[in-house]
């Protein structure tokens, strides 16, 4: 019996160290060599300088902003590894920006028509790939602690695998369905018609940081009590303060 649970515990360290290899790569390593090479593929596809840098940009101020929202004024999670700021990472934006133009380019082709059905079905395609490129990363950073989910704790010899709930995936879903909703609309607005001033690109990006930062409420409300429980400590913390 002993015998059979240090092989168990042997098997899942292998298991563990192959995963923080596999996040050291996917977040630390790639991000920016994708985004650079998203860049010059987005660019090979519109010869559009403008369309290409703002469809890489929304992803990287997106990818600051809203999970520096999640962490530390709502405290939803956090994240541990080196190269943070507060509870988040140096370059947190560019591991969304490393991505989403991928699910972008996998779901959509420029030169497909921009109708009712093309674009739904490119909406759908973005949300299954967002969604599960969010659970796994997820669940395989909360089983080797790069990640600390506050809303929950586990008991012992329950699966990480229950800090991904339905809400979640439907969440990482959405981002992908609203960014890949945002690029096409821009592609239209700028690259097609030709609307390409500062301030068109200057609204686009407020106005579609907005949309997306709006996956936050579905996933906020399913941790209401929580939440509710965060801001009342934090008051008291202020109240206390000389």
């Amino acid at each position: 019996m002993k015998k059979t649970e240090s092989t168990m515990s042997h098997n899942n360290g292998f298991i563990d160290n192959i995963i923080r290899y596999y996040l050291v790569l996917v977040d630390f390593i790639l991000p920016i060599p994708l985004t650079v090479l998203a860049y010059y593929i987005w660019m090979q596809r519109t010869d559009h300088m403008g369309y290409v840098i703002s469809l890489i940009l929304l992803a990287i101020v997106y990818g600051y902003v809203v999970p520096e929202i999640a962490t530390r004024f709502l405290r939803l999670w956090e994240f541990t590894w080196p190269f943070r700021i507060n509870y988040c990472y140096v370059h947190h934006g560019f591991i969304y920006s490393g991505y989403l133009p991928f699910i972008l380019l996998i779901s959509w082709n420029p030169a497909n028509s921009l109708d009712f059905w093309p674009v739904f079905n490119t909406g759908i395609l973005s949300f299954l790939i967002m969604s599960f490129v969010g659970v796994h990363h997820d669940m395989f950073g909360f089983r080797v602690g790069m990640i600390i989910n506050h809303t929950m704790k586990l008991k012992p010899g329950e699966s990480h695998f229950k800090y991904i709930s339905l809400i979640g995936a439907f969440c990482y879903g959405l981002v992908g369905l609203f960014y890949s909703m945002a690029c096409i609309f821009s592609y239209s607005h700028i690259v097609i018609k030709g609307n390409n001033s500062v301030l068109d690109y200057a609204l686009w990006l407020i106005i579609s940081l907005l949309v997306m930062t709006q996956i936050l409420l579905p996933y906020s409300l399913s941790h209401i009590d929580y939440i509710k429980t965060v801001f009342h400590n934090r008051k008291d913390n202020i109240d206390k303060s000389p």
